[in-house]
């Protein structure tokens, strides 16, 4: 927060686009990590130029704090919230946005790990064009989240400045809309709650998290 309004001030430009959403997610990672160890909370908005257009000129990243309203629980794990990266590229004119969610227990790597991977490569990114960027950005390795991110945030640059929906980036003849299925967790006491409230809310997929028990509990308690 301290570097928000540091960076405001040295440059009022960029203060338009620290927005009050940003301030709020910041103070709300804080507040998650009160007596945790974990990355402080952080928003970097540097800004150079003037560039010519299409050049990324300036770049946000500010981390992210969601508690889950009940404890996730799966066969790699348990966690109460999730923790990630929000990115933030601009050209002067248009935003990209990214998001970082690591999740150690599914094998990538924490949120820590992708800050580091995140603030190392977002500075090369100053005075590239959206393509560039994209060529020269490293392969996954044993950052996959953070890459993840940061490609999503080019790609939805791109789309800005071209005036397109990122799905007509990634593939011209995308539908505009698609289903998705409806997460309803664990077997467990409320399973039953939670399918029946997916269900009026208009899913007709539901997914199950099985593999927390043997499978012939698991098979007694679908029946």
């Amino acid at each position: 927060l301290e570097t928000c309004a540091a960076t405001a001030a040295a440059d009022p430009a960029s203060s338009d686009q620290i927005d009050s959403a940003v301030t709020r997610q910041c103070q709300f990672f804080s507040q998650c990590n009160a007596g945790k160890n974990g990355p402080a909370a952080v928003a970097i908005w540097p800004a150079v130029g003037p560039w010519p257009a299409d050049l990324i000129m300036r770049w946000l990243l500010t981390p992210y704090c969601l508690p889950l309203r009940e404890p996730w629980q799966s066969a790699q794990g348990h966690f109460t919230d999730r923790r990630g990266w929000l990115i933030r590229l601009s050209d002067g004119e248009y935003v990209g946005q990214g998001d970082c969610a690591p999740l150690r227990e599914v094998g990538t790597e924490s949120a820590e790990q992708a800050e580091s991977w995140l603030t190392e490569q977002l500075p090369r990114l100053s005075g590239l064009d959206v393509a560039e960027a994209l060529q020269q950005l490293p392969q996954a390795g044993d950052r996959p989240a953070a890459r993840c991110g940061l490609e999503m945030a080019l790609l939805n640059l791109r789309a800005a400045q071209q005036g397109v929906p990122l799905a007509k980036v990634l593939a011209p003849k995308a539908a505009d809309t698609i289903s998705v299925n409806g997460l309803i967790g664990r077997l467990d006491g409320r399973v039953a709650q939670r399918l029946t409230t997916a269900l009026e809310q208009g899913f007709t997929t539901l997914k199950l998290k099985v593999g927390m028990a043997s499978v012939s509990t698991e098979l007694a308690q679908l029946h």
